[in-house]
């Protein structure tokens, strides 16, 4: 099987409960009748202060604190070239928390409905590989506009997809491109299980890291099957992972953790590159666990994007 290359911009949170992206925050324990047996690990990717360190005495099955969370981080990864991934974007929300994006349209933003839920002011930078943008030629500007899936849910996280609109169009140049959205023939003939994928991420080293990193870097994960994810994250009759998923997982000891949700999963097909999914959630049983992590598939929404976007996909 030919190589996919797929950027995705990570994110995991690391506590045994199911974490529910809503404006309180809380978390959802799902347990066995028998034996209070943690039924399912799964955990949405919350967004991440921009110097936020873990709350080390939060307890366990709780939440922690939003300026306490833990931030985003590639294990076994490289560091990245500038313009390797031009449709990269990063947002901060009320100046304070940050997700990643992709640049669909000179007007449009995607990224996951978790991260612009409950929050109502995003600064975008595009054209960066520093994440506090400091690369010559980057441009930041304030989203005018947000718009959430009118079907996303908070406790099972499926439609996790937004879109940001820019103020004016920007300019593409060498370093801020826009990426095509997979149709979905290419999602069902290229992410086959085992396919390699690329994931890309402002990030840390380590479990043991506590603030997020500045420069993009990139490792490798593979696909799995739903069946694969649903039977970690899944209990009674609800499997999260459906049509509208995709589930990965780490490649030789490499993972990728919080701080980039909403952030692209990108492959590479007869050299032209396509967005597949958006980071979504995954293992809550820490970063380094080598569990599967759940992506939103973008093929799935191709019509709903050109509705809200008038752009044609």
């Amino acid at each position: 099987m030919k190589q996919i290359l797929v950027w995705l911009a990570a994110s995991l949170l690391c506590q045994n409960a199911v974490f529910v992206p809503t404006s309180a925050s809380k978390a959802v324990n799902h347990t066995s009748n028998g034996n209070n047996k943690l039924i399912s690990h799964a955990r949405a990717t919350r967004p991440v202060s921009k110097t936020d360190s873990t709350n080390k005495n939060a307890p366990k099955n709780k939440t922690p604190d939003r300026k306490a969370s833990i931030s985003a981080f590639i294990i076994n990864g490289r560091t990245t070239r500038r313009g390797e991934f031009p449709h990269q974007v990063a947002i901060y929300m009320d100046e304070e928390h940050f997700c990643g994006g992709s640049l669909i349209s000179n007007t449009h933003v995607l990224t996951a409905a978790h991260c612009v839920a409950t929050y109502q002011s995003f600064e975008l930078i595009f054209g960066a590989s520093n994440r506090d943008g400091s690369n010559s030629g980057v441009v930041k500007m304030k989203a005018k506009n947000k718009i959430q899936h009118p079907s996303y849910s908070t406790f099972s996280l499926v439609n996790d997809i937004a879109l940001l609109v820019l103020p004016k169009p920007i300019k593409f140049t060498s370093a801020i491109k826009k990426i095509s959205l997979a149709s979905p023939t290419q999602a069902k003939n290229l992410l086959q299980r085992g396919a390699l994928l690329t994931v890309a991420g402002w990030g840390k080293t380590s479990d043991a890291e506590e603030t997020i990193g500045d420069e993009l870097v990139s490792t490798t994960l593979r696909v799995l099957s739903n069946q694969d994810c649903n039977r970690i994250y899944g209990y009674e009759n609800y499997m999260p992972t459906a049509h509208s998923s995709i589930c990965v997982i780490g490649n030789k000891k490499s993972a990728t953790c919080q701080g980039d949700s909403g952030g692209p999963v990108i492959m590479k097909e007869n050299n032209v590159l396509y967005q597949v999914g958006i980071v979504s959630y995954g293992s809550a049983n820490g970063c380094e666990a080598g569990d599967p992590e759940v992506l939103t598939k973008v093929a799935s929404y191709r019509n709903w994007i050109s509705s809200m976007t008038g752009v044609k996909i």
